[in-house]
């Protein structure tokens, strides 16, 4: 990493410490302009997930709040802090490039981990209710797993839409897309049947000119709670169950479909997981 780019990194990281309430923290994480600054930042170091490498920042920068007691909270909690420490090292010149490369891979290591242990307990606590996991929000176990930047990722999206702006979803939309690409990147026949159903750039041509209606987006959930409900078949047959729509919600876009999305985007995470799992079992 270049003066330059720990020049870009320090600025933000300075900027999100001199935050000093959450709702301020919550849309840092979400501005477009902090995921190109730290996509900049990272650009000369191999690998990196801005997205999670932003999490973490979040993360080791409220611990606090975010972690509890549990014994995998415990654990980030110290990673967490460790991986601050790291980044502060790095930026006074106290470790080279590879160093914090290394730093960046173990502390995104942790991180996934974490996420995943959070997953299975919302299953567990739900198999314990007699509930379907799928249909368990994380709002609903706000004691039980540290879900706290989770909900923050998405209540930021939710009130942008409430006022009227997209890019955020948008980000994520094409998020989504770019996961469910690589998921099937070994069919080009099926990526492209995707992206005739689940086309990021279009959606956000038609919200540009007040084009896409109600009806589209229920289109596009329908196509992704079939999707995901398949693809759930194949790589966890315990989770193949079909996603909720939530129709109770006083707003369609800010309720229903931001709800929707974040339970998709939760469940497009596991099948993620168990894929990878599955193939580095073959490969053992």
């Amino acid at each position: 990493m270049d003066d330059d780019s720990k020049k870009l990194l320090r600025r933000q990281l300075d900027d999100l410490r001199s935050l000093d309430n959450e709702s301020a923290r919550q849309a840092w994480v979400i501005d477009q302009k902090t995921l190109d600054d730290i996509a900049a930042s990272f650009a000369s170091l191999p690998d990196v997930e801005v997205r999670v490498v932003v999490a973490l920042f979040y993360a080791s920068n409220d611990v606090e709040t975010l972690f509890t007691s549990q014994p995998h909270d415990v654990i980030m909690r110290s990673e967490a802090l460790r991986f601050r420490s790291r980044v502060d090292a790095h930026l006074l010149g106290a470790t080279s490039s590879v160093e914090f490369a290394d730093d960046i891979r173990r502390a995104s290591r942790f991180y996934k981990a974490w996420t995943a242990e959070d997953q299975r307990l919302m299953r567990e606590v739900a198999d314990d209710a007699g509930q379907d996991a799928i249909e368990v929000q994380a709002p609903d176990l706000p004691d039980m797993v540290a879900s706290i930047a989770r909900r923050a990722f998405w209540d930021v999206i939710r009130n942008d839409v409430q006022n009227g702006r997209y890019d955020s979803l948008l980000n994520v939309l094409e998020e989504m897309q770019q996961s469910m690409m690589a998921l099937i990147a070994h069919s080009p026949s099926q990526q492209d049947g995707l992206q005739d159903r689940f086309d990021v750039n279009w959606i956000r041509q038609q919200l540009a000119h007040d084009a896409f209606d109600e009806r589209d987006a229920r289109k596009l959930m329908h196509f992704l709670a079939q999707t995901i409900r398949e693809w759930h078949a194949v790589a966890d047959a315990e989770l193949g169950t079909a996603l909720a729509m939530n129709d109770t919600a006083d707003d369609f876009w800010s309720g229903t479909l931001i709800d929707f999305l974040a339970d998709a985007h939760l469940h497009l995470g596991v099948i993620y997981a168990r894929i990878i799992d599955a193939d580095a079992a073959r490969v053992t």
